[in-house]
Order: structure tokens, then C-alpha cells, then sequence
């Protein structure tokens, strides 16, 4: 699940765009996509307007863009903490 929800976070333009909402998985910020100035990957891939990383995640295609999905997303791709409860399930 968390890999399939990785692969979200680039190339991404028009999940992005059509989204109310997005969240970065870096810096743990919600956003709407009218605040990103900066892409990536010839202009498909968001930067967090907050922090510059390419951490985007949109809320279409999501069920629930969750504080708590964030965090995990953040242990896993940028802490590496194998030990997360998540990657048991």
C-alpha cells in the first residue's frame, strides 16, 4: 500500500491540479495546489511550496490524506525506520 501511494507523489501534474487539497510527506504541511510554483520531471512532478521537497502527495485518489498517513510516509521514505507498524500489515 504505502509503495503504491509513493508512486503518487511524482508525475503527478493532473492528480495534482484536480485535487482540493495536498500534503507533503517531508515537512507534514497541507496545501491547496494553487500554492505550488515549482515542478519537477519536465513540469510533472510538484515541489512543496513550503519546504522545496518533491513530497507531494494530492488527495484525489486517496481515501483519507491523514496527519497520521504523512507521518508514516515520512518514517518510511525519509527516516527509514524498518520497524514501522505499518510495513507489518
Amino acid at each position: 500500500m504505502l509503495k503504491s501511494l509513493h508512486r503518487l507523489s511524482s508525475r503527478h501534474r493532473d492528480a495534482v491540479l484536480s485535487s482540493t487539497t495536498c500534503g507533503c510527506f517531508y515537512c507534514l504541511k497541507r496545501f491547496s495546489p494553487t500554492t505550488i510554483a515549482k515542478w519537477t520531471d519536465q513540469k510533472q512532478t510538484a515541489l512543496c511550496p513550503h519546504c522545496g521537497i518533491d513530497s507531494v502527495l494530492p488527495e484525489n485518489g486517496i481515501a483519507s490524506l491523514s496527519d497520521e498517513l504523512l507521518r508514516v510516509m515520512k518514517q518510511v521514505w525519509f527516516q527509514r525506520r524498518p520497524t514501522c507498524p505499518v510495513l507489518n500489515r
